[in-house]
């Protein structure tokens, strides 16, 4: 099982697909109702009012609709548990990746330790093609971060990115 990048970042579109017009439509409406409730608000201080609109409320992406529409099974606040490494490498193809997404070496560390979901990640920007793409079956763990070590040259890397877990190599508790 060879490892043909350091960094998930570099090989993370091919774990994504190209957003549908369906998509699209959803975060350009999400993009101008946050807009517009920013503009209401100032207007609304600037003419002494307290609050002019709820900006509580969160709008909910196409993956968040309905759960039944969804395949997966994590949420944020959830406790999971890594799988160990052999069972996560049962998973893995010839290029250490499930779906197109990288099981990193530095990530190994975290097998079989208990940790909390963060977020879902339905959306993600390719910093490659400077697109948004979608993703599916991925989690963002608390406090579980790439440290850059052995990452590029001896010097290592300073970015100190999340770590994109698969829900296959995941447990919940």
């Amino acid at each position: 099982m060879g490892y043909m990048a350091d960094c998930q970042l570099k090989v993370v579109y091919e774990a994504t697909s190209t957003l549908n017009l369906l998509d699209r439509f959803w975060l350009i409406r999400i993009r101008l109702r946050a807009a517009f409730l920013r503009r209401a608000k100032r207007v609304g201080m600037f003419l002494g009012y307290k609050s002019v609109m709820k900006t509580d409320r969160k709008s909910k992406l196409p993956d968040q609709r309905n759960d039944k529409q969804r395949n997966s099974f994590l949420n944020a606040g959830d406790m999971v548990q890594i799988l160990s490494f052999d069972e996560i490498r049962k998973t893995l193809d010839e290029n250490s990746r499930t779906q197109g997404l990288m099981f990193m070496p530095a990530m190994r560390k975290f097998c079989g330790t208990k940790r909390k979901v963060m977020k879902r990640v339905n959306y993600m920007f390719d910093e490659r093609a400077l697109k948004m793409r979608k993703i599916k079956n991925v989690v963002i763990l608390e406090g579980v971060i790439c440290e850059g070590e052995d990452i590029f040259s001896r010097e290592g890397c300073d970015r100190s990115c999340f770590f994109f877990w698969k829900e296959a190599w995941l447990e919940k508790i």
